[in-house]
């Protein structure tokens, strides 16, 4: 039998800041009991959800829904422990310590069983029910995390992009080009309508009158051409703009939980008293510095 997991990524508070904290990526998780499921199950602020397929589309978001082979007795299996937790649903909070530790990259030793974050929960359910042997810590897997997870299972069937997320910015460049385009076919108007009025009051032929008509006509297209060929450019740096800021915070991020991490485990070493072997070279420049004290 097949289910689905569905990521996505919109353009929400919680969402934009868990997208450059990972680096970028899908930032929400869910999971459908079928390939073809109108209804997936997940986890936000207020506990254990669920979500419409319809619903979902409403929202501008980009997702992706990936279609999973399981076995029959493991999807058996996934389906009676949501719909336990289902019953038990006031119980389950959301994990808001734990995803918070898995954005700033920090190792999450809590042991919350009755709370999760989105992906997490995907995992978990994923996990016990034996549908994918995910080797990362659910508490650990945060969207694209789990996302890799299922790559790697090799049980992926399909991939079907549900919707696309269109950048605000591009609307603005594509509305921005229309307007250019109307503004250059007016202009191009007024030109012709100019030229046929003095022609009306020259006394010029027409063949005298061509090359210029054609150097008016070749400066303006050329204006046009490179205004659009600026707008492309802008629109494309604009739209890869939050992808590599995303790339750099989350990077930033990582490298100072592990250097505050590195820096926790020196402090626990101090104080246990293992204190750093001095070596040749410091004991050799202590000793040095008594004797120019002495001196």
């Amino acid at each position: 039998m097949n289910i689905v997991v569905c990521l996505s990524r919109d353009l929400t508070f919680f969402s934009n800041l868990t997208y450059l904290a990972d680096g970028g990526g899908l930032t929400h998780a869910s999971i459908g009991l079928s390939e073809d499921a109108e209804l997936y199950y997940s986890f936000n602020f207020k506990g254990m959800k669920k979500e419409y397929r319809t619903s979902l589309k409403k929202r501008p978001r980009q997702m992706n829904r990936y279609i999973i082979e399981v076995s029959d007795e493991a999807g058996n299996k996934l389906k009676s422990m949501i719909d336990e937790m289902l019953e038990q649903k006031e119980k389950y909070q959301y994990s808001k310590l734990g995803v918070s530790l898995s954005l700033l990259h920090l190792p999450n030793n809590t042991k919350e069983d009755d709370s999760y974050y989105c992906s997490q929960f995907v995992a978990a359910v994923l996990k016990e029910s034996g549908c994918v042997d995910i080797k990362t810590k659910p508490s650990d897997c945060l969207p694209n995390v789990l996302l890799k997870e299922l790559e790697e299972s090799g049980q992926i069937v399909r991939v079907e992009e549900e919707s696309r997320l269109v950048n605000p910015a591009d609307k603005a460049f594509e509305k921005g080009k229309e307007g250019l385009a109307r503004g250059y076919e007016k202009l191009s108007d007024v030109i012709e309508e100019s030229k046929e009025i003095a022609s009306q009051f020259s006394g010029d032929d027409d063949d005298s009158k061509e090359e210029p008509d054609k150097a008016q006509s070749s400066g303006l297209d050329n204006v046009y051409d490179n205004m659009v060929v600026k707008l492309n450019v802008a629109q494309k740096a604009t739209s890869e703009a939050p992808e590599k800021l995303a790339k750099l915070t989350g990077g930033l991020l990582k490298q100072g939980s592990e250097k505050l991490m590195e820096l926790g485990e020196t402090a626990k070493g101090l104080l246990r008293g293992d204190y750093p072997k001095q070596t040749k070279k410091s004991k050799k420049a202590k000793t040095a510095k008594k004797i120019n004290k002495k001196k």
